[in-house]
């Protein structure tokens, strides 16, 4: 079926949801799709030492690592959103 043939019912709820999210704040974007615990698989693996700082250092390098992730999420949804753009307007 074409681009042009999908119509918004036959579309998963999810998949109609999130060009939303592209325009919303990385704040909001943050509280809505990225969980301490993502941040804190993704701290992991990028800085495995992190485990043995101290608290204090442990909550900002949560908090930078949320905002990280938010961000990078964020932009490539928007660039996701702009490929099928483009897509469905190259199919009419």
């Amino acid at each position: 079926m074409s681009a042009r043939g999908v119509r918004g019912g036959d579309m998963p709820r999810s998949y109609r949801c999130r060009p939303a999210a592209v325009a919303h704040s990385v704040d909001r974007f943050l509280e809505e799709n990225v969980s301490d615990d993502d941040a804190r698989a993704w701290l992991d693996r990028t800085l495995p030492g992190i485990d043995g700082a101290g608290e204090a250092t442990a909550a900002l390098a949560l908090d930078a690592a949320r905002r990280r992730l938010a961000g990078s999420r964020q932009q490539l949804l928007a660039t996701m959103v702009l490929m099928g753009v483009n897509r469905a307007l190259d199919c009419e």
